[in-house]
Parts: structure tokens; sequence; C-alpha cells
């Protein structure tokens, strides 16, 4: 692969769309890290279910909060209180801190009678749309854990303003985006991204599964690398096949 292609002059990524350079350039208290990208305290109200939610591993939806702020609604998994919640709120606010795009996300908590559904809800299954009903939301919270005081537990998301565009791509540049000019294998806080927080965050290359200390471009183990040591690290990779 060669050197990373997207530093400046004295050899530093810039602030870019992908990345904000936090860490070093200001003093970051532990306030600013607990805040992190978060904008709200997390959805208020009734929950209106918009559409349901039918990619992934954790059940969930998405909802309208009584503001109108649209949220993506996943649970942990039953007996496994806080787990997965927990861990992606903590993720967040750290990858934040190091520079990276994130979602605002917060726990919340919501009774099963503050749950509504949207008469246009839908859901996609096996890519036919039909609608998302009452009864839809109880099979979603039938699957997952529940509190002694019969509340749920949940994550929630903010949705990004503007339109999806699609997957993020491991490599290679976005047809549809001029300014990605550079591989994405090739971008510096990219392959950083690869290996910070080994063994919570770092994935192999199948975006869906998770892999303690894995390079997303080789699948080869690696350790927590700086960006001093990122390019050497990187310049045996190749992309996946």
């Amino acid at each position: 692969m060669g050197r990373s292609q997207n530093v400046n002059t004295i050899d530093e990524v810039p602030d870019s769309s992908w990345f904000t350079n936090r860490v070093g350039s200001r003093p970051m208290t532990d306030a600013n890290v607990a805040r992190g990208p978060d904008t709200t305290d997390g959805p208020v109200g009734r929950w209106t279910v918009v559409s349901g939610k039918a990619e992934g591993v954790r059940p969930g939806f998405t909802v309208r909060d009584a503001t109108g702020i649209l949220w993506f609604i996943k649970f942990d998994a039953p007996g496994f209180s806080e787990q997965a919640t927990g861990a992606e709120v903590v993720a967040t606010k750290l990858f934040w801190t190091l520079g990276y795009n994130v979602a605002e996300t917060h726990v919340a908590t919501i009774r099963r009678e503050d749950i509504v559904v949207s008469p246009d809800a839908i859901i996609k299954v096996h890519d036919k749309p039909r609608r998302f009903t009452a009864d839809d939301v109880d099979r979603v919270l039938a699957l997952v854990d529940r509190s002694s005081n019969g509340t749920y537990r949940a994550l929630a998301s903010k949705a990004l303003e503007g339109k999806p565009v699609g997957e993020f791509l491991y490599y290679g540049t976005r047809a549809d985006d001029p300014n990605d000019v550079v591989p994405h294998e090739n971008r510096r806080e990219l392959r950083a991204w690869a290996c910070s927080l080994p063994g919570s965050t770092a994935w192999t290359r199948r975006p869906a599964t998770p892999s303690t200390r894995s390079s997303p471009w080789t699948g080869r183990p690696l350790c927590a690398i700086t960006p001093s040591t990122s390019d050497r690290l990187s310049e045996a990779a190749a992309p996946p096949q």
C-alpha cells in the first residue's frame, strides 16, 4: 500500500469531513468526553414507531420522540442487561474523543404503554414492505431484556441529517462523491481506526463480524497503533479480494 496519502506537510492528518483533531489540539476534560457528540439528553416522552428494523443482530425499530426527533432503537439481549447498550454508548464517546465522526447515542428507558405505532409505519421483510403493527412491537420486546420493574432499557441513536448514501467502504472511493479522492485503505485515520481500542471495536474485512485486533484490509492481527506506526504496519496490507 505504501504511505498514507492524506497527510499534510508536517505528516499529520488534517481536519476534514472524515476526522477532527480533538485530542492534543485543545484541552479535553472528563466532561467533554462524557458528553461526546451529544446535543440532546436523549429521546423525550412517548415514542412513535415509524419503521421496523430488518437488519443487524439486535431487535429494534425506528421512532420519533415527543419532540419529533428520529431515533434508531436497539435493546439488550435477555439476561444481559446493560451489555450492548452500555458498550456502544461508551465506545461512541471514546471514538468521538479520538476524532472520528459518530452519531449521538443515549441509554433510554421506556415502558410498553409509551410506545405507539404510526399508521404509516412499515418494515421490509425479504425486501418486501408491509405494515409494522403493535403486534410487531410486542414480538420485538419479547426478544429483549426486560427489567424487574417492567421497563425496557434501550440504545437510542439519533438519526443524522441528510439522506443515507449506503454502507461504508473499507477500500476504494465512492463514485458518487467527487470529494472522496483518497482510497479509504490509504487514509491514515482509517488505518488507525482499525486498531483503536483493540479487542472491542476493531473489525475484520466483514463489517458485521467483530474481531479482536484485526485489520479490515488484511484480517491479520495488529496491536493498537499510533499515527507514527500506522504506515509501517500497513505497508504489507492488501485490499480484500
